[in-house]
């Protein structure tokens, strides 16, 4: 079976920032790794990151802001154990 890997590179200016999916196993394991590396993006372009940007490194901000609304709710409904 082969393995891919899958990148997208996004170019401003003199800056250049290469955004990594993790590796995955035959046709799911790309596309799985083609959206992990679309989160990443929108999370670098959001943080204003540069440089390499991999998923597992911001996989946890990348599930909690694709959906703004429910991140929201989540937080409105969670316990904090005494914090706020």
């Amino acid at each position: 079976m082969q393995r891919y890997g899958r990148s997208l590179y996004r170019s401003m200016g003199d800056v250049t920032t290469l955004i990594l999916g993790e590796s995955g196993t035959g046709l799911d394991g790309f596309r799985r790794s083609q959206q992990e590396a679309g989160h990443a993006k929108r999370v670098a372009s959001d943080a204003d990151l540069d440089g390499c940007v991999r998923y597992a490194d911001v996989a946890v901000v990348a599930m909690a802001t694709v959906d703004a609304d429910q991140a929201a709710s989540f937080v409105g409904q969670v316990s904090f154990g005494g914090v706020g």
